[in-house]
């Protein structure tokens, strides 16, 4: 395995989120005595993944963020909502920047994302809990991007939380506190070979039509979402991002949202195969599917190798099971 230059950018942001939603201009609801303070945040958005597996292939410029906006909600325990949106170029010429916000303990909740992401108005501390990615489905509006901004998107799409910050009324000392945002996406990198196969009974052998299975969109905070909102499962579920799939040998990747429940992702592929036998032609259709739900932030690596009908799959963090039929 080659070693990937992991890089971390490190941005401080004093924020005062007295402001409602993103307007800026009116004051929300007042928690407690409705106190004036302020808070210190120190963010840094990470691209390096909680796992790596295999050498590092092209490079998709997985170790740089791109994101555009940075948005920030304070959740009070009483239910009141403050946020703040600050642009990747603010935070980089203003460090550190200053906001104003409500005295008492509140936690932090920080997402990073490119456009054509918005930011989201949350008026309770569920709207903050279910924000959620741009659906990627056909005739979205991330369908209609170009497959450059498709991936700019998707490896733009960060989240972190920080909890009980304690933020009391003394300007001249502002709470401090520090979050890390990761990547929402997980990374299939998938590498096959049916080569091996020419050397026995069989004279051709070309895998085709291979179609990878994941959820329309991504939570940014899916352990808190609700379920009002359900992810359906797409083949168009993901971006990838080498399409061209070589007959014999090659390599592709894809990157998708985690299922917010227990659903596993799979993908499945067509082997077409002649031999050295009389009637022995034929195809078979395999689905490859993970022994338990990817996780957020991750690369998986699987390798497949076939050999005419009979199919082989291993995966690096996960048990890959491998079905066929015709």
């Amino acid at each position: 395995m080659k070693a990937r230059n992991i890089h971390t950018r490190w941005l401080a942001a004093c924020i005062v989120l007295g402001m409602a939603a993103c307007s800026g201009e009116d004051m929300p609801p007042v928690p407690g005595e409705g106190e004036q303070g302020a808070v210190l945040v120190t963010v840094n958005v990470s691209t390096a993944a909680d796992t790596r597996a295999g050498d590092p292939g092209t490079d998709h410029m997985e170790d740089q963020e791109w994101w555009d906006n940075l948005s920030l909600y304070l959740v009070y325990p009483d239910g009141t909502v403050t946020e703040h949106t600050v642009t990747r170029t603010e935070l980089e010429s203003e460090n550190p920047v200053s906001f104003s916000t409500w005295t008492g303990t509140a936690d932090l909740y920080a997402i990073a994302y490119a456009e054509p992401q918005q930011h989201v108005h949350c008026a309770t501390p569920q709207d903050v809990y279910d924000l959620r990615t741009l659906s990627i489905g056909e005739n979205t509006d991330f369908f209609k991007l170009s497959a450059d901004e498709q991936r700019r998107y998707m490896q733009n799409l960060y989240s972190g939380k920080t909890e009980k910050i304690e933020i009391v009324a003394d300007a001249e000392n502002p709470a401090t506190a520090s979050v890390t945002l990761t990547r929402i996406i997980s990374k299939v990198d998938v590498q096959y070979d049916m080569a091996d196969a020419l050397d026995g009974d069989y004279t051709d052998v070309q895998l085709s039509n291979m179609t990878f299975y994941g959820p329309d969109f991504g939570y940014f905070f899916p352990d808190k979402a609700s379920t009002a909102a359900t992810q359906r499962e797409l083949s168009a579920g993901h971006y990838v991002v080498d399409g061209g799939i070589s007959a014999v040998n090659g390599r592709t990747y894809f990157y998708t949202f985690p299922y917010r429940d227990a659903t596993k992702h799979k993908f499945d592929f067509i082997v077409t195969y002649e031999t050295k036998f009389e009637g022995g032609d034929g195809s078979t259709k395999y689905t490859a599917t993970f022994g338990e739900a990817l996780h957020r932030n991750a690369w998986y690596y699987v390798t497949l190798n076939v050999r005419g009908d009979k199919g082989f799959a291993n995966g690096n963090d996960t048990e890959i099971t491998l079905t066929s039929g015709n």
